[in-house]
């Protein structure tokens, strides 16, 4: 009687399939000289197709080339069987980017939420404005990272938040500008982003046209504007700031004359957002309760200490 092991090794597919190779190889006439040198060839052949194309074969990686730590999430995996939200985003580093470490702070707090729930997660970068469409059209699961916004309310529910974004303005250092009350910057021509949530005061004086903005494509566009004296201030994130200004700073030396305003606008909390669905009401909860699995502060503060190092925008 064969042992237990033995049965189950010569019921193996992947033997079964050589052994017929095999067989059959057997039956082909070869010259005595080659037949040695054949018979090992075809043998490593078959042996290796097999391996390749019999399955199923998982793959995984413990660790992107990018993390950021021992403990990282793997930002993706091969062939696995874990289920995928799509999520919509923009190139807003450090936040997001297609091409930062991890895709950006916010993007690895989501990713280790949703895999302390077992999903993976698959991210599409897109222009802000058309991110939003496109998620409110189902064609993601989610958006992120978002701030509040009650006109967004009729189309997307908020989750818990997944992190901070201090948003004020940026100005050059030769002409700093002091103001108590955004009544005090109505004179002022101010910088913004198509598309962008800022402060829910700001956005309604400037709706109403109680205050004068200059709407761009991106922060790299107002940063240019304002270093130029085009503008005297334009909203942005100081993280953001911190990292354009690291970025350019080599091959512009003038993004190192903007500075972040003193007085800031609002410490934005950001969420991830989907469509007022059932479908999008459970990615949500699954967010949530990932959320409590992990340490989202921690995670961006980490994240980034490596990216910007300890360099800090200067502010006036």
């Amino acid at each position: 009687m064969r042992s237990e092991l033995e049965q189950n090794f010569i019921k193996s597919p992947y033997l079964r399939c050589f052994f017929f190779a095999l067989k059959q190889y057997r039956r082909l006439a070869f010259p005595k000289k080659c037949h040695m040198k054949l018979f090992c060839f075809l043998s490593l052949f078959l042996f290796v197709c097999l391996i390749s194309f019999l399955g199923p074969i998982r793959f995984s990686y413990a660790q992107d080339k990018q993390s950021l730590g021992s403990d990282q999430t793997p930002t993706g995996a091969f062939f696995t069987n874990r289920p995928v939200i799509r999520l919509a985003s923009l190139e807003w580093p450090p936040y997001t980017g297609a091409n930062l470490p991890d895709q950006g702070a916010s993007a690895l707090v989501a990713r280790r939420a949703f895999a302390a729930m077992g999903y993976d997660i698959e991210i599409s970068f897109l222009p802000w404005q058309r991110a939003v469409k496109a998620t409110e059209n189902k064609i993601y699961d989610a958006l992120f990272p978002e701030y509040f916004s009650e006109r967004r309310l009729s189309h997307f529910m908020y989750s818990h938040a997944m992190g901070s974004s201090p948003l004020g303005f940026m100005q050059h250092q030769k002409t700093p500008i002091k103001w108590q009350t955004l009544s005090d910057l109505k004179s002022h021509v101010i910088g913004t982003v198509k598309g962008y949530v800022n402060t829910a005061q700001f956005d309604y004086l400037a709706q109403s046209g109680q205050m004068r903005i200059e709407p761009e494509m991106n922060d790299y566009t107002n940063m240019k504007k304002v270093a130029m004296g085009r503008i005297p201030l334009a909203i942005i994130d100081q993280n953001v700031l911190r990292y354009l200004k690291n970025t350019y700073r080599h091959h512009w030396p003038q993004s190192q004359d903007l500075v972040f305003n003193a007085k800031i606008l609002e410490n934005k909390m950001l969420f991830l957002c989907a469509p007022k669905t059932e479908a999008g009401r459970k990615t949500i909860e699954i967010f949530n309760q990932g959320l409590t699995q992990i340490n989202p502060e921690e995670i961006m503060n980490r994240y980034f200490l490596h990216v910007l190092g300890q360099n800090s925008v200067k502010i006036l």
